[in-house]
């Protein structure tokens, strides 16, 4: 169960969480820390997770160590939190999304126009998702199943002409 900025808050008029859900991923802001009450509604939410014996994944930019949490409390069990950077996709993480989404689109692109591809976009899988999409509908109109250079480098410079328009 995901739970946001409002859902914290809220969570203290909340009598239980959900009996069901066993996981509970919570999406934090550093900037969530100067607002009245977040700290305390969050120290709430993380004992009722741990009283039901259900567990909590913290969604952050910056690592826990970084919060700026003035509550002892919630401070020592935040320096607790085991952490990890999860890093931006690199070339050949977004090749491979690239090759399995517009493979799964029935489309066959070799590993050097994906490898083309994917050195040019942002580093993100929404973008690359994006970037499949415009491929798709391109080779849609083209009625092509195969994807060339030509096509990859229209649906690039669409999708960067969309992006400059914005």
């Amino acid at each position: 169960m995901l739970i946001e900025k409002k859902d914290i808050l809220l969570i203290k008029d909340k009598p239980e969480l959900d009996k069901n859900e066993s996981l509970y991923i919570i999406r934090i802001h550093n900037r969530y820390f100067s607002e009245k009450n977040f700290e305390a509604s969050l120290l709430y939410l993380c004992r009722a997770i741990r009283d039901k014996s259900a567990f909590c994944l913290f969604l952050a930019e910056e690592a826990p160590t970084k919060w700026s949490v003035s509550l002892p409390d919630l401070r020592s069990r935040v320096a607790a939190v085991p952490s990890e950077a999860i890093s931006l996709p690199d070339d050949n993480v977004l090749e491979a999304v690239l090759r399995k989404c517009l493979s799964d689109n029935e489309l066959i692109i070799t590993h050097e126009v994906a490898k083309f591809i994917a050195s040019r976009i942002d580093r993100s899988f929404s973008y690359a998702q994006l970037v499949v999409n415009k491929i798709n509908e391109l080779a849609l109109i083209a009625q092509k199943s195969c994807i060339s250079y030509s096509i990859a480098k229209e649906a690039l410079d669409e999708l960067e002409k969309e992006k400059q328009e914005k």
